[in-house]
């Protein structure tokens, strides 16, 4: 059964935490000058994903669309051999970019 209230803790007006939940929480786990109110649940938007990107083949170099300096590295694999179905950065759900090609180092243009 999904929650359909949620109260927030809040303290000298101002929210501190919202809860999801059937059950009105316990005053007394709270500090004294808190109170706790009902508020209205929202639909959620379903998230944007984050795409990573293999910047670096040699060194396994993968960057973040969430941010220019959002860069990660593994020792073997990539985010999904590795099971990352999350961002760490953003939290984002994860999705792999088309792999592109390694360009061919021994391949000269002129």
């Amino acid at each position: 059964m999904i929650p359909t209230r949620a109260f927030a803790v809040v303290l000298d007006d101002r929210p501190l935490l919202t809860m999801i939940t059937e059950t009105r929480p316990d005053p007394s786990q709270f500090h004294p000058c808190c109170q706790i109110v009902q508020v209205e649940i929202r639909e959620m938007p379903k998230p944007e994903c984050c795409v990573w990107t293999r910047e670096d083949f040699d060194d396994d170099v993968w960057s973040a669309s969430c941010g220019p300096d959002r860069l990660f590295v593994f020792t073997t694999g990539g985010p999904v051999e590795n099971r990352m179905a999350y961002c760490p950065y953003c939290g984002k759900p994860l999705v792999e970019a088309e792999p592109v090609v390694e360009p061919d180092k021994d391949d000269d243009d002129g």
